[in-house]
């Protein structure tokens, strides 16, 4: 949608609003009606001189698309919940930029500390917070000067204040033979009661797995992992559900799992974990005799690397070297193996090969060789 110059907006609310890019063309200081899923959250900007600015709301600020950890000194922490891309197409007017908040911002605690920031590529900008209106539970705060760029912003504070609230980076799921492994890193932690770990059979309804306490506030990333005993078998759901002191709560990404259950042959490979550029050696039984096993191997994100199908003897197993794996880098994999409607799934580390360079060289001479053995030059 483009607007053109002196074109005024009225009557919005969370059930009037353009959810998508909105182009406004002109000079004049303007409020962009824009928002996503029933939520109205504008973006304002000071009169510029005659230009063409293009607003976007979004109502997620957790991916890695801008990390959080890399942000100027004065600024504490950043929403985790929401952030407007605004850029100039054309003209060289320079605003000041004024963001909205409600009760979907996460939370404001403190007026005085909250500032607008802005994603200038490399790290988050602290643009100040000259003014602030409204209350903690909705209103507006604006940058001390003209910003210098443009593109993603969104709320920072420059104190432990404002909950805004926990910065989650990575979350997981990983069956590993009848388990699934569940992990998570956050980078911040600002009023953080607890985790729930939820599980689901159609990624809809989702059921209380466990709970795990919160770090309440932390500036430092923290790595947590837990374990399902007793997952469903076959294909199941999980998320990660947080909840503030406040009773706030964000959900994380919706990761699906699947879980062989009796139906399955036995894998397995060794050495594990794998040193990076090696071949393992990868053992599977309990298959058909002289049957076709396909080997499938996926990262954690569940893109497939590669495939492979073996042959098993007389005795329905097979024991071979693997040299695609050597070309894999390091980190966690997921392989599977199967045959005639039978599965079997196995988690594989890859660590990265430590630089030696530098130790000195070891002689020869040094080293005992067993009689046995002959030592040839």
């Amino acid at each position: 949608l483009t607007l053109i110059d002196n074109v005024s907006v009225s009557n919005t609310s969370d059930n009037s609003f353009i959810s998508g890019p909105i182009e406004k063309i002109g000079n004049d200081a303007f409020i962009f009606p824009i928002g996503k899923n029933g939520n109205y959250q504008p973006i304002y900007m000071t009169s510029p001189s005659t230009s063409s600015f293009t607003a976007e709301y979004f109502d997620d600020n957790s991916n890695n698309l801008h990390s959080h950890s890399n942000k100027e000194v004065s600024i504490d922490h950043l929403s985790s919940c929401e952030y407007w891309n605004l850029t100039r197409n054309s003209g060289n007017g320079n605003v000041k930029i004024t963001l909205s908040w409600d009760g979907n911002s996460c939370g404001v605690t403190n007026l005085n500390d909250l500032i607008v920031s802005r994603w200038d590529g490399t790290q988050w900008e602290n643009e100040g917070g000259s003014t602030t209106t409204g209350n903690n539970i909705a209103g507006t705060v604006r940058s001390l000067t003209n910003v210098s760029g443009y593109g993603p912003f969104t709320l920072g504070s420059s104190s432990l204040n404002n909950p805004l609230p926990v910065e989650l980076i990575d979350f997981d799921a990983i069956a590993n033979e009848d388990k699934v492994e569940i992990n998570w890193s956050t980078v911040s932690e600002i009023n953080n009661d607890y985790f729930t770990i939820e599980r689901s059979k159609d990624g809809v309804k989702f059921k209380d797995v466990m709970k795990i306490e919160g770090a309440g506030n932390s500036s430092n990333t923290r790595n947590y992992f837990e374990i399902d005993n007793k997952p469903i078998i076959g294909l199941s759901y999980y998320r990660l559900k947080q909840t503030d002191f406040d009773g706030s709560i964000k959900y994380s990404r919706i990761v699906p799992v699947r879980v062989y259950g009796n139906n399955e042959i036995k894998l397995t490979i060794y050495p594990n974990p794998l040193r990076a550029g090696s071949i393992p050696k990868v053992s599977v039984k309990g298959i058909i005799p002289n049957k076709k096993v396909l080997i499938l191997v996926r990262d954690i994100t569940g893109k497939e690397m590669f495939t492979k199908v073996i042959i098993g003897d007389d005795n329905g197993s097979v024991i071979e070297g693997v040299d695609q794996f050597n070309k894999l880098p390091a980190g966690t994999y997921l392989i599977i193996g199967s045959s005639n409607q039978k599965y079997y799934s196995k988690k594989l580390i890859i660590q990265q090969l430590k630089n030696i360079i530098g130790m000195g060289m070891l002689h020869y001479k040094t080293l005992y060789f067993p009689p046995q053995l002959k030592v040839l030059s």
